[in-house]
């Protein structure tokens, strides 16, 4: 049907409200139906078309973990650095999701991981304090800076401390990430983890710190262990 109605010259990038301004590419995006997308690519659907603050057909797609769709829309020119709202790119929209099919496509095609939001967060931050552990250490594997900080100084592994996640923890500290960082509040890692009481958080990280030769720089410690 959809084929037939564009063989006889209906508008491949048509809008029409359904809540919000949408096109049909955005819709079958949504959906996840593969044949269709392919049909409205093949008549050169606008894949950059942008609605409600910069929601691409590729962040849609993300967001619905169609991983299919994902693949042929960056096939055929797809942004795969967009921005949508305060900075998020479709990497992170697949990171707040744990979609690590979606994510593993990105990082083939090349999707920065260093990028941040206008407030200073990485995929890599959302990752950890969403607890999603496949997808930390899908990013890690890209060789990408562990100690990214925020405009706060908050750090992927401060993130994995406040909300008492061990294994992400570990995997941050066995991939060098630094436990000696202080964020804006004058705090590191391991004051995060006291105030939150997560005491095999606190155990890991004064162990690694005595491990390293460092424990002398954390500040506001109770050198609980």
């Amino acid at each position: 049907m959809v084929n037939t109605l564009l063989e006889h010259g209906a508008n491949v990038n048509y809008t029409f409200e359904e809540g919000i301004t949408v096109s049909a590419l955005m819709l079958a995006c949504r959906k996840g139906y593969v044949h269709i997308i392919q049909v409205l690519l093949n008549y050169e659907a606008n894949v950059n078309s942008t609605i409600n603050g910069g929601v691409t057909p590729l962040i849609l797609a993300c967001a619905n973990n169609h991983v299919e769709v994902v693949e042929s829309l960056l096939e055929h020119g797809s942004n795969i650095n967009s921005t949508v709202n305060e900075g998020v790119t479709p990497l992170m929209i697949a990171c707040l999701n744990n979609h690590v099919g979606v994510l593993e496509t990105l990082l083939k095609h090349g999707a920065d991981a260093d990028m941040s939001t206008k407030t200073g967060i990485t995929s890599l931050m959302m990752a950890s304090r969403c607890g999603h552990l496949d997808i930390v250490k899908a990013l890690l594997k890209q060789g990408k800076s562990v100690d990214f900080t925020a405009k706060d100084g908050w750090t992927a592994l401060m993130q994995a401390c406040f909300v008492g996640n061990i294994e992400i923890v570990e995997v941050l500290l066995a991939n060098k990430a630094s436990a000696s960082m202080i964020n804006i509040e004058g705090r590191t890692a391991l004051a995060i983890a006291e105030s939150n009481k997560h005491y095999n958080i606190i155990h890991t990280i004064a162990n690694h710190l005595i491990k390293v030769g460092n424990m002398g720089v954390e500040p506001n410690s109770t050198g609980y262990c």
